[in-house]
């Protein structure tokens, strides 16, 4: 089983993942920003 600390690790890069997957989305249809 995964440690509490593993579990919020992974959850974090999941967050960094989303955030750079939007970011290139928006920069993709030329929103500012």
């Amino acid at each position: 089983e995964m440690s509490e600390v593993g579990k919020q690790e992974i959850g974090s890069i999941f967050k960094r993942l989303r955030s750079v997957s939007t970011n290139k989305v928006r920069v993709r249809q030329g929103s500012p920003g």
